[in-house]
């Protein structure tokens, strides 16, 4: 499969990590660290994480460590990562991205 990761997720990644290094250096890079495994995760499994309780036409892989979650769909062999999405905030709002 063939990830691909929607640009503002990055800016979401960005934004999320250097407020985690303010609070305590390096636990940016942590978060980093997750999201990365869990980019791998899914392009090596995107069939094994739960759907979307919103829309089951999404899938979504919940960090262990940090309250994030990146909801992903499937199109054909490619895999596409929508956000990095605090689980706590403005759910589902990365919807909108998806009528590219």
């Amino acid at each position: 499969m063939k990830l691909w990761v929607h640009p503002l997720a990055l800016d979401e990644l960005d934004e999320a990590a250097a407020w985690y290094d303010a609070r305590e250096p390096g636990l940016g890079n942590d978060l980093v660290d997750e999201v990365n495994d869990g980019l791998r995760w899914i392009e090596e499994r995107p069939l094994a994480w739960p759907t979307h309780s919103i829309d089951p036409r999404y899938r979504v892989f919940h960090l262990w460590r940090f309250p994030y979650q990146l909801p992903f769909s499937i199109d054909g062999d490619s895999v596409n990562v929508w956000a990095i999405a605090h689980s706590k905030r403005r759910v589902g709002y990365w919807r909108s991205r998806t009528q590219i």
